[in-house]
């Protein structure tokens, strides 16, 4: 499905669509711990967005490199590409900002820059509780664990322990029962996308179909006008034959007059 919908993207010269859909097949090669593929698919997307002039999916995918470079232990460029990804979607407040407060406090917290570290992460932290994201809470609280301990800050670096361990089970009960529905809710703007991107896909299809069906009626109508050009040209060639007989035999005529 995802070859097809790439496919279709391409005939139609969506760039953006495009982008969308190497973006996500990174997301997944990310989490597969296919480093390397990830890598490849977000440059893939985001040389796409750059030639579409769509800065937020820039800082979307920048953020999403960022992060694998730290998973790779290139901190450094992680922390220029998770810096510029946090200029432009700080004002988004929205999963793709947490995630570039996440890379941030650890690219911080690997540099031994504790006490930035301790800021993004908290304001990571706090956004994602806003935002009804446990999943990103979690996180947060799992690095700021560890940058309390670092710190020498135990009844902190204990809190934020207790915090990751209940959301961790709380996540994990609700994967196993009637709880998943309650999570899901709350991740209602992703589903939206997910929704928004199924349709253009189908909106696709069908604007594929369409185009087919227009060129098929153009080729249809092309042949047609050829052939009546074909059969005026005959007629009138046919009329021209005739009337040079009529003036050889009138010609003929005279002579014998």
């Amino acid at each position: 499905n995802i070859e097809l919908a790439l496919e279709i993207k391409i005939k139609l010269s969506d760039k953006r669509g495009q982008g969308n859909i190497y973006l996500n097949l990174g997301n997944v090669a990310e989490d597969r711990g296919r480093l390397n593929e990830a890598m490849g698919h977000y440059k893939k997307a985001e040389k796409l967005y750059v030639e579409v002039e769509d800065s937020i999916n820039v800082a979307i995918t920048d953020r999403s490199i960022a992060n694998v470079l730290w998973q790779q232990g290139r901190v450094q460029e992680a922390e220029q590409l998770a810096y510029s990804a946090y200029k432009y979607l700080r004002l988004k407040n929205d999963r793709n900002f947490i995630g570039a407060l996440l890379v941030l406090g650890k690219v911080h917290l690997e540099k031994g820059s504790l006490y930035k570290s301790v800021d993004y992460l908290e304001e990571a932290y706090e956004t994602s509780i806003r935002n009804s994201m446990p999943f990103l809470t979690k996180e947060a609280s799992e690095q700021l664990s560890k940058v309390y301990q670092r710190l020498k800050e135990y009844d902190k670096s204990f809190f934020y322990q207790k915090e990751y361990s209940r959301l961790s089970d709380s996540l994990q009960g609700a994967r196993l029962g009637e709880q998943l529905a309650e999570m899901q809710v709350k991740y209602e703007t992703e589903k939206k996308e997910k929704a928004i991107e199924h349709l253009g896909l189908e909106n696709s299809k069908k604007e594929l179909e369409l185009t087919k069906k227009r060129d098929q009626v153009l080729l249809i109508s092309g042949i047609f006008v050829c052939l009546l050009a074909l059969v005026i040209a005959f007629y009138f060639y046919n009329n021209a034959k005739k009337q040079h007989e009529i003036n050889r035999v009138k010609q003929e005529r005279q002579k014998e007059i």
